[in-house]
C-alpha cells in the first residue's frame, strides 16, 4: 500500500507497507491478496500482518474492518496498447454483502 487510507487507515505505519497476511491467509502475491479479501464478508474484523517498505526487519500486526459498501472491489490491469487501465469487478454483485429486506407480500 502506498498509503493507509479507507479500510487500512488503522495501520500504524509511517510510510508505505507490504501486506504479508490477511486473516488466516498469507499474501505473497496479488492473487493471494485477492483471494484473502474475497473470503471475508463486509463488516468482518480481520487481522492484518505487514512490513514497512523502509524497515523490512520488523513485522507489524493490526486489525481492519472489511468495508465493501462504498467502493467496488476491483483489480486493474494496464492496457499498453490503449494506454489505459482496465478494471475488473471482483465482487459477485454489489449487494452480496448486505442484508436485503423485502416488503411483506400481501395476501
Amino acid at each position: 500500500l502506498a498509503s493507509q487510507g479507507y479500510m487500512f487507515k488503522g495501520l500504524k505505519a509511517t510510510g508505505p507497507v507490504v501486506i504479508t497476511g490477511i486473516g488466516e491467509y498469507d499474501t505473497p502475491t496479488l492473487d493471494d491478496f485477492q483471494t484473502a479479501m474475497q473470503a471475508y464478508p463486509n463488516g468482518s474484523q480481520v487481522a492484518v500482518r505487514y512490513i514497512g517498505v523502509f524497515d523490512k526487519t520488523k513485522t507489524h500486526f493490526s486489525r481492519i474492518t472489511v468495508d465493501k459498501r462504498w467502493y467496488r472491489f476491483e483489480r486493474a490491469k494496464r492496457n499498453d496498447r490503449e494506454g489505459r487501465w482496465s478494471f475488473r469487478n471482483l465482487s459477485k454483485t454489489a449487494l452480496d454483502d448486505f442484508d436485503i429486506v423485502k416488503p411483506a407480500e400481501e395476501d
